[in-house]
Parts: structure tokens; sequence; C-alpha cells
């Protein structure tokens, strides 16, 4: 478990305030050449477990092409998120820990399409789709109290 910053805007700060939100889409930085590819994890290969990869994968699994990049997913369920916002009339990049007051768990992490978005994960993300063929990570997340929890910040 790790303690990571994140981004939101003012109106999905006030939504995660108000419970409204409870999932996050984050564009996934690698893109995969064409539609004929498909998400995988290295397992075993201790260097590179736990990354992932595109891939064009044949019924019985087997790799028949793969992108040859390798990345990794930038949070774990566990992890514990704080939430950057505007501050003191600051862009929300420039605001530091100590001043957070909103802390998130990350519950579980998958991978979909924006066209795949179910109506009640559009409610729960408090947006309508946008381009629908970006693969992103969604993440769902539930707002915490961190009292005097210590955390590995990164």
């Amino acid at each position: 478990m790790a303690e990571k910053p994140i981004i939101f805007s003012g109106e999905m700060v006030r939504a995660i305030l108000d419970g409204r939100k409870t999932q996050t889409r984050r564009v996934m930085k690698v893109q995969p050449p064409s539609k004929e590819y498909r998400i995988c994890t290295v397992i075993g290969e201790q260097r590179k477990a736990g990354r992932y990869f595109w891939a064009i994968v044949k019924n019985n699994n087997e790799i028949v092409k793969d992108q040859g990049v390798y990345f990794k997913n930038p949070y774990a369920v566990g992890d514990v998120l704080w939430v950057k916002e505007n501050w003191r009339k600051r862009p929300s990049i420039h605001m530091p820990r100590r001043a957070a007051r909103i802390f998130l768990e990350v519950k579980s992490i998958r991978v979909e399409r924006v066209q795949d978005i179910s109506k009640e994960d559009c409610l729960a993300e408090g947006i309508k789709a946008e381009n629908p063929w970006v693969w992103v990570w969604v993440y769902e997340f539930e707002r915490i109290n961190l009292g005097r929890k210590k955390i590995k910040s990164f």
C-alpha cells in the first residue's frame, strides 16, 4: 500500500464530497496499435512481473504478436490517493500533501474502452463518455479518514 497524489477538477471534488463519485477513469499512456490487440499481464518473469503489454492473442491464449512495450499501472488496490485540488487560488498541480483534505482508497482496478462504460458507471464517474476508442484504467475507490495511519509515500 502506497500513498500517491491524484488530481480532480473542482466539479469532481464536489461529487466526491457529496458521495456521488466512486470511480475515476484515467487514459492509459500506452495505447494498442490496432483493435486486434488485447491487454496481457506478465507472469513469472521476475523483472517484468506484474507489468502489462498489448498483444494479438489466439483463442488458445497463444501470443501471436506483441507490441514489445511493457508498462505499469500507476495505482494498485489498497493504495491511498490524496486528492490534489485548487488551493489558495493556485492550480491543483501546486497543492502540497499537507493541505490535502480528501483521501481515497483504491478498491478495484480494471481496463476498458471508454465506449464500454455502463450507465451505472457513468453515474459513479460523474461524467459523460468521451472518445469511445480510448482504453482507460478504471479505479473504484472509497473515501476514507486517514487518522493516524502510517502509509509509505512516494
